[in-house]
């Protein structure tokens, strides 16, 4: 299986949970927010050769959090995205303190093999951990915000058109902060600056490919609305 058919594949499971997690309201989205953040931090440090070009194993997981944040403050508006945002950041530190510790214990005999493997993997989780924070806060503040601006600006109108731009300002933040602390002085700053720009363009696609999920959420939130409401009547609440 290349590496394009897989981010293709990954693309498709990441647009699919949206609108499923969508059916279990804000809490839901928060839920996939503090997933996909997790997910950056494990697997940020992946360098891959996508389409020929280098890039990192995190910017599909990192694109669904800024289409996530879209759909919440569609439907749910800017202070639960920034609720989400914020959930999403104390889970990341939480993850990254506790495994630090827990790459520390000392295995049975026999597991050798496994728990150096894991050290190998999640000690490096700190500086990509560190890189996730600070890309993350900027970056989604900007996203919820100007996404909320234009919303109100447009009269809730023109929805692919705040999308695309709120992810272009957030992502371009995104992609400077996040892989110059992630990656600098580690690679050569021509492989560096093949990543960011290959890991913004990777994001864009993302975002462009998720307005129609979207605009497929208002329906999810009416039906989720109705059947929470005929729930309500059956027990009489």
């Amino acid at each position: 299986m290349t590496n394009g058919l897989i981010f293709f594949i990954t693309v498709l499971i990441s647009l699919f949970f949206i609108l499923l997690m969508l059916r279990f309201g804000e809490q839901g989205l928060s839920g996939l927010i503090v997933t996909n953040i997790i997910l950056v931090s494990c697997f940020g440090a992946l360098l891959i050769p996508l389409f020929g070009l280098t890039t990192n194993a995190g910017n599909v997981f990192y694109a669904s959090i800024f289409l996530t944040a879209q759909v919440m403050t569609e439907h749910y508006g800017r202070w639960a995205a920034y609720r989400s945002i914020a959930a999403g950041f104390g889970a990341l530190v939480l993850f990254v303190l506790l495994v630090q510790y827990s790459i520390r214990l000392v295995g049975v005999p026999g597991s050798d093999q496994l728990a150096s493997s894991m050290h190998t993997v999640f000690a490096g989780v700190p500086r990509i951990a560190l890189a996730s924070m600070v890309a993350y806060l900027f970056s989604q503040s900007l996203n919820i915000w100007l996404f909320d601006l234009l919303r109100r600006k447009t009269h809730k109108k023109a929805l692919w058109f705040r999308a695309i731009v709120s992810s272009t300002a957030g992502q371009l933040v995104d992609s400077a902060l996040f892989f110059s602390i992630a990656f600098a002085y580690s690679i050569s700053n021509d492989r560096l600056l093949e990543a960011m720009t290959v890991g913004f363009l990777i994001k864009m696609v993302v975002a462009i490919l998720g307005v129609p999920i979207l605009y497929a959420s208002a329906a999810v939130v009416r039906t989720s609305r109705i059947t929470q409401s005929e729930m309500r009547e059956l027990r009489g609440d």
